[in-house]
Formats: structure tokens, sequence, C-alpha cells
């Protein structure tokens, strides 16, 4: 029997020593090769256990890739995703949001094309059903999470895959035809232009988590007691010799003004222009006007013998409306509501009247100039601030 010397000094010299470190050795150079081909193979699964391990492979130079990043949870390989869903909201790897536009406007027409089994064009659900319909179940799946993606609406491409889901639910509101355009199908449906929705719905977050003040409903406990509540009244006829008050709000270049013009007789008693936060809107503009000018009334130097009679004229019926409900009561609306109750008390009549806008009556056009004339210069504090709720 032939027998190699190593060998024989190996095996009567340490054979223990010898055999243990050959055995680990070959043990490690299994694992090594076992762990390269799984890196290769990698089977791209999630799991929730806490073992992880990350291994690089660096880039080769034909490649023209950056430096690819393995991670292990419990020797499974984690697959490297370009987007994912998180809280209904899809985030890809360039924070564009096109993925969720594309799937939040996907979801809104099935709703609708549903909708439109029960809402054909001469029966079915009516406008004021499919109304509530939208603002309460279509509108806010298609705001939900604006804060996030906000910007993602910038994109004409995006901003028009709304307008074709608003522009589908508006046609069924309305009981139009298919022709109808988006501008005109908001106007007849009622309800206001998608972006707007959005951006309402970004302002209102910033104002409850930034602390900005918000033109929010008060609280139950505010409330007037409802005998206190001024009766919203326009005259049975055409009265003269009384005071006519008339305002006016423009929103010019993100800037905002009012004004209020007080006459009797033809006769100009008083005339004042406010500055207002950049963020406020039209109607709040004219509510503002409103009140500064039934805080004027009293103060104006009248005969003892001139009746107490105001009509606040105003061509906003979104105001008058909002006084006239006396389920609303918001900050602007229950300061007129307690200053026109004041103004009562003191024996006077106080009237609300809707005129026509550009109707060429004196009062009117001077407000009009006025307030825009607010509005253009950056000039005078700004009294008012509050965000709000369209």
């Amino acid at each position: 029997m032939h027998t190699h010397p190593h060998s024989c000094a190996w095996a009567h010299g340490h054979p223990h020593t010898h055999t243990h470190t050959h055995a680990t050795h070959a043990s490690a150079l299994i694992q090594a090769h076992a762990r390269t081909q799984y890196t290769h193979a990698c089977p791209h699964t999630h799991t929730h256990h806490t073992q992880t391990h990350t291994h690089t492979h660096p880039p080769t130079k034909t490649s023209g890739h950056n430096r690819t990043l393995n991670i292990y949870l419990n020797n499974k390989c984690l697959e490297q995703v370009s987007e994912l869903k998180y809280l209904g909201i899809y985030f890809d790897s360039r924070f564009s949001f096109d993925r969720h536009v594309d799937y939040i406007t996907g979801k809104g027409i099935p709703i609708i094309n549903m909708l439109a089994k029960s809402a054909k064009l001469k029966w079915g659900m009516g406008h004021r059903a499919l109304k509530v319909i939208y603002s309460g179940a279509i509108e806010p799946i298609l705001t939900y999470g604006a804060p996030i993606w906000e910007k993602a609406v910038t994109k004409q491409n995006n901003l028009m895959k709304y307008h074709r889901v608003q522009r589908t639910m508006n046609i069924k509101i309305a009981k139009a035809f298919r022709t109808l355009s988006y501008k005109a199908s908001c106007v007849l449906a009622g309800v206001h232009p998608i972006r707007l929705a959005i951006e309402e719905n970004v302002r209102t977050y910033k104002a409850t988590h930034n602390n900005i003040e918000y033109d929010a409903p008060l609280e139950a406990r505010y409330w007037p007691h409802p005998a206190e509540i001024p009766l919203i009244r326009a005259p049975t006829q055409i009265l003269h010799n009384v005071i006519n008050v008339f305002k006016d709000g423009s929103k010019i270049g993100g800037e905002v003004g009012a004004a209020a013009v007080i006459i009797k007789d033809d006769i100009i008693l008083h005339q004042s222009t406010f500055k207002q936060h950049e963020r406020c809107s039209n109607n709040q503009a004219e509510q503002v006007a409103i009140l500064r000018a039934l805080q004027q009334i009293q103060s104006l130097q009248l005969t003892e013998d001139a009746e107490k009679i105001a009509v606040v004229n105003t061509d906003s019926k979104v105001t008058l409306d909002a006084l006239q409900n006396r389920n609303k009561h918001y900050i602007l609306t229950e300061s007129i509501r307690k200053e026109i109750k004041r103004l009562e008390d003191l024996q006077w009549t106080v009237f609300s009247n809707w005129v026509k806008a550009n109707v060429r009556i004196q009062g009117n056009e001077m407000a009009d100039r006025l307030a825009k004339k607010a509005a253009t210069e950056s000039i005078g504090e700004k009294i008012y601030d509050k965000i709000p709720r369209l």
C-alpha cells in the first residue's frame, strides 16, 4: 500500500487540530458560496422578522448604474420598488405623485358610472341628490391627502385628468349634454372647480396645523339665543329719504380690498376703504364692508326728525343667503347680525336688498371703484386675515 509521506506525518502528528481546521475552512467556503449564489438569485420577498443583513455589489465599468444595495430581512432579500402606497397615497421615487393622480382619477370614474345608471337625463336622482353625493363622497376622494400632493396638479396633464372626472359628474348633476365644456359644467352644476377645492383643502390643513386663524363656524356655546337673531328682510316697496348702504369687495393680483359708501338723498354721508389679507376671499371683503358700514350708521349726523331706516344694498347673494340662514354661525355673519340687532335696539329699521351688479347705480359704482382702489394700493392696515371656507 502506497502512503504519501506528508499524509502519514499529518496522521501521526496533529490529527485533531488539523481535522478541525479543515472542516471549519470548508464550512466557511460552502456558506460563502451559498450566500453568493443567494445574493444573485434574490427571491425579493418581504418579511416581518428583525434580522437584517446588507450587501453591496461594486458597479462594473460597463454597467453605468449606481451601487446596488441589497437589504436582507431574516435572510430574505427585500425588493426595491419605484413606488409604494402608504395610507392611500402613492409615493414614487421622484415624489411627482403622477401615479397617485392616475389612481385617484381612475377610482372616481367607476363610481360616477355606477351613479349614471340611476341618474338619467329625464328620470332618476335629481340635481340636489347628485350634488350631495358629489360633495359628500366623490370630492373627498379626489382631494384626499391634498396637502401632500398639491403640487402635482400644477402640471397641466394631471389637472386635465381631474377636470375629466369632475366634468363627467357635473354633466350628471346638471342633466346636460356630453358636449358641455368643463367651465360651463361647473357653473350649471353649481360646484367649485376641483382646483379651488384642492386649494381649500390645503388652506384648511395649514390653518389648523400652523396656528393660523381660520374662518371656522363658532362653537355652539357662542351662538346667540334664537330670540336675539334679527330678521333679515327685504323692503316690500321702494323707500325714499332713507339711509342707503352700498358696499363692494375686490381681489386683484392677490390683493384684497373692500369699500363702503353711505348715501342719503344722493348726498354722500360717508365713504371708507379697507385692506384685507391676501388669503381672504371676495365674499369676506364684502361682509367686512357691511359690518363697518353698519357700525358707522349710528355716528352719522342726522336731523332729529330723520327716519331711522337703513337699507343695505348688495349684489352678493352668497352674503344674503348666509345672513338669512340661521344654521350658519361664522364670525363675520354673527358680527353683522349682532350689529343689526344693536341698531334695532336703538330704534333703527334695517333692510337688506339685493341689487344687480353693473346697473349704474351711483352708490354701487362708487363702492366698486373704491374697492378696486383699496385692492391695488399697498398702503393701509389689513383689518381681517382669517382664511375663508368655500
